[in-house]
C-alpha cells in the first residue's frame, strides 16, 4: 500500500507470523519429530549393512552377521539384507542357506547389483554355468560400465573355457576402472599366469596400494612373492594379513611352504597345523602335509595325506613318487605294488617310481617282475614330454600311436572353442608327436598368450630345439628364469643350456640349487651335476653326485657310466672306475660315448 503524509502505517506480519502458516510450521514439525527416529534408524540400519559388507570383504563373518542382524532389528527388510547375507554364506560355504537368502532373487533397489552377483557365485559354486551366466547378465543390464563387475565376468569366462574372452573382458574392465582393486587383481593374476611371477609384483603392489586390507589380494600377493624368490617380504605381507585375520589359514600355508623350501621341516609341520580344517583338501597343502610328514618319518601320516591327492589327481607325479616313497618306507610292499606297478610298466611313469616298484618286487622275492622294470630304467632314454591331457582321448591316441585321428578330434575341438587353452595345447601336442616342431609352436605360442604354467614351457622349450632354433630356445628359457626364479623346468633347461656353451661354473649352481630344492633323488639331475662339476674342476663333488646316482640305482646305464667318468677323475679308486665302465658296457654295448669314456679313462690312467 501506498501511504501518505499523514497516515501512520504498520507493517504487514511476515509470511511465517500468518496465522495460516503458523499452523502449517507446527503440523510441519510435529511430523519431523514423529519420523525423526525412524530415519536415523533407517540410516544407522544402511550403516551397519555397509559395515557388515567391508567385514565380509576381511573374511570376519561372524562380526558382519552381527552387524546384519542389529540392521533387522533397526528396520532393515529382508530385501536389504539379502545380498549381505548370501555372500556371507558364500563365504563360510554354506551354500544351501545362501539359496534361501539369493534364490528368490528379491533384493532392494540399492542391493540388486551386489545380489545378482552373489547369486552368480553361488549358482558357479552349484555348477550351473547357465544359472550364472543369467546372473550375471542381470547385473549387467544394472551396471554395464562396473569395473569390478567386468572382472567377475572374466573370471566366469576363464573358469568356464572361454579364455580368449575372458581376457577380453578383464581389458574391459581395466579400461573401465584403472584404479578399481578387483581389476587390478585380475591383471596381476593373468600376467603371473601368462609371464611369471615378477612381472605380476608390480600390478599386486598396485592393487594393495588401493585395497590394503583385502586379506584375499594380499594372500594372492604374499604366495607371489615366495614363488618370485622373495621369502623375507612375502613372510612379512602373511604377517599383516595375521594381524587383519588372526585365523587366516592361507597366510599359515604360505609360510610353512617357505619354510619346508629352507629345509625346515619341523616348522613347516607346526605352521600346517595352524591352517587347521581349511586345507585339508587343498592339494598344494596335501603334497606339502606328505613331504614333511616324510621327513618327520611318520610314513602312516604321510600316506593319509597324499594318498587322496593321488587319487584326485591320478596324473600328478610329484605327488605319485612321493606316496610311492611313503609306502617302501612304511614297508607296505603289497600295497605299493597294488597301487602302482601299472603306472611303473606304462609309458608315463618316472624312473624313481619303477625303482621303487622294483624294489618292492625285490622284499616280495618277485625278482624276475623286479629286473623287468629295472631293465626298462637301465636302458631307457631320457623321458620325453607327454601329452598334457594323458585321460582325455587325444592323450590316449597319441600314446597308441594314433596321430592321424588325435589331428583330426584337436581340429574339431578348436572349430568348437579356437580359444581354449587345452584345446590349443593338445593341438600342438599332436604336432609334436608328428615330428612338425613348427605347427606345435604356433598353438603352444597361442596358448601361451592365455598362460604359461611348466608344462607347457618345456613343450615350447623342446619344439624350439627341434625345429633347430636354438637362440629363441635360450632367450625364452632366460626369460623364464629371470620372470620365475622358482621355475625348476626353467632352472633346468638354463642349466642346460649354460653346459653345452661352456659355462661350467653356472650350470653347476643351477644344478646344484635344483638338488637342494627336492630334486635330491632325481638320476639323470645328479648324473648331469656330476658331468658339469667335473668340467667345473670340482672332481670330487663330481664324484659324490655320481656315486649318489649310482647307489640310488645301481643297474642304470648312465649312472654307472657316469660314475665311471667321475671315479677316474677323482684319481683315487682307478680299479673301481675301470670296473664301472666295463658294467656300463655291459649295459649300453658299444655306444659311442662309451669309446670317447675309455679314451678318456686311459689319458687319466696313463
Amino acid at each position: 500500500m501506498i501511504c501518505s503524509s499523514n497516515t501512520i502505517c504498520t507493517r504487514e506480519p511476515a509470511a511465517w507470523c500468518r496465522p495460516w502458516a503458523l499452523a502449517a510450521a507446527a503440523a510441519l514439525l510435529m511430523a519431523l519429530a514423529i519420523a525423526a527416529p525412524g530415519a536415523r534408524a533407517v540410516a544407522s540400519a544402511n550403516s551397519l549393512i555397509a559395515e557388515a559388507e567391508e567385514l565380509i570383504l576381511q573374511g570376519d563373518t561372524i562380526s558382519a552377521q552381527i552387524r546384519l542382524q542389529a540392521a533387522q532389528t533397526k528396520g532393515a527388510s529382508r530385501q536389504d539384507i539379502a545380498a549381505a547375507m548370501g555372500r556371507l554364506l558364500l563365504a563360510e560355504r554354506k551354500f544351501a542357506r545362501a539359496r534361501k537368502w539369493l534364490g528368490p532373487a528379491q533384493f532392494s533397489p540399492a542391493k540388486r547389483l551386489q545380489g545378482f552377483r552373489a547369486l552368480a557365485m553361488l549358482e558357479l559354486e552349484s555348477g550351473k554355468m547357465n544359472a550364472a551366466k543369467n546372473a550375471y547378465n542381470r547385473a549387467l543390464a544394472i551396471a554395464p560400465e562396473n569395473a569390478s563387475l567386468w572382472a567377475e565376468i572374466a573370471r566366469f569366462r576363464y573358469m568356464g573355457g572361454e579364455h580368449k574372452l575372458a581376457l577380453e573382458a578383464a581389458d574391459h574392465a581395466l579400461a573401465l576402472g584403472p584404479h578399481d582393486p578387483d581389476a587390478l587383481r585380475l591383471q596381476a593374476e593373468l600376467v603371473r599366469d601368462r609371464f611369471g611371477m615378477i612381472p605380476a609384483l608390480e600390478w599386486f603392489e598396485t592393487a594393495v596400494e588401493i585395497s590394503p586390507g583385502d586379506v584375499g589380494l594380499l594372500g594372492e600377493y604374499a604366495a607371489t612373492l615366495g614363488e618370485a624368490g622373495q621369502a623375507v617380504r612375502a613372510i612379512e605381507v602373511t604377517r599383516f594379513i595375521l594381524e587383519l585375520d588372526p585365523a587366516n589359514a592361507r597366510a599359515y600355508y604360505i609360510q610353512a611352504v617357505i619354510a619346508a623350501r629352507a629345509g625346515n621341516f619341523g616348522l613347516a609341520r607346526k605352521l600346517l597345523e595352524r591352517t587347521g580344517d581349511e586345507s585339508e583338501d587343498v592339494p598344494g597343502a596335501m603334497l606339502l602335509r606328505g613331504v614333511v610328514e616324510i621327513a618327520a618319518q611318520n610314513y602312516t601320516l604321510a600316506i593319509e595325506a597324499l594318498d587322496p591327492l593321488v587319487k584326485q589327481q591320478p596324473t600328478n607325479a610329484r605327488a605319485r613318487d612321493l606316496l610311492a616313497r611313503a609306502l617302501f618306507l612304511s614297508g607296505d610292499y603289497k600295497l605299493l605294488i597294488g597301487r602302482f606297478a601299472g603306472v611303473a610298466s606304462g609309458g608315463h611313469a618316472s624312473a624313481y617310481l619303477r625303482v621303487l616298484v622294483a624294489r618292492a618286487y625285490e622284499q616280495l622275492d618277485r625278482r624276475d617282475l623286479a629286473a623287468a622294470l629295472l631293465d626298462r630304467v637301465a636302458l631307457g632314454p631320457r623321458q620325453r614330454v607327454t601329452p598334457d591331457g594323458l585321460n582325455d582321448p587325444v592323450g590316449a591316441m597319441l600314446a597308441a600311436g594314433n596321430i592321424s585321428g588325435a589331428r583330426s578330434l584337436t581340429a574339431y575341438w578348436l572349430a568348437v572353442n579356437p580359444g581354449r587353452y587345452d584345446n590349443l595345447t593338445l593341438a600342438g601336442d599332436v604336432e609334436l608327436a608328428s615330428g612338425n616342431p613348427s605347427a606345435a609352436l604356433g598353438f603352444y605360442r597361442r596358448a601361451a598368450d592365455i598362460r604359461m604354467p611348466e608344462s607347457l614351457f618345456i613343450r615350447r622349450f623342446q619344439a624350439l630345439l627341434m625345429a633347430g632354433e636354438k637362440e629363441r630356445a635360450t632367450s625364452l628359457a632366460e626369460v623364464s628364469l629371470s620372470y620365475n626364479p622358482a621355475s625348476a623346468q626353467a632352472r633346468r633347461a638354463v642349466a642346460w643350456l649354460s653346459a653345452n656353451a661352456g659355462q661350467w661354473d653356472r650350470a653347476r649352481r643351477l644344478y646344484r640349487n635344483l638338488r637342494q630344492t627336492g630334486h635330491a633323488r632325481d638320476l639323470q639331475l645328479l648324473c648331469d651335476l656330476s658331468q658339469v662339476q667335473m668340467r667345473a674342476g670340482d672332481a670330487q663333488g663330481a664324484a659324490a653326485s655320481a656315486d649318489l646316482a649310482y647307489r640310488l640305482f645301481r643297474g642304470h646305464a648312465w649312472a654307472t657310466h657316469t660314475n665311471a667318468l667321475a671315479q677316474a677323475a677323482s684319481g683315487k679308486e682307478p680299479a673301481k672306475a675301470k670296473a664301472l665302465l666295463a658294467k656300463a658296457r655291459r649295459l649300453l654295448g658299444d655306444n659311442p660315448a662309451l669309446q670317447k669314456s675309455r679314451w678318456k679313462l686311459a689319458q687319466a690312467h696313463r
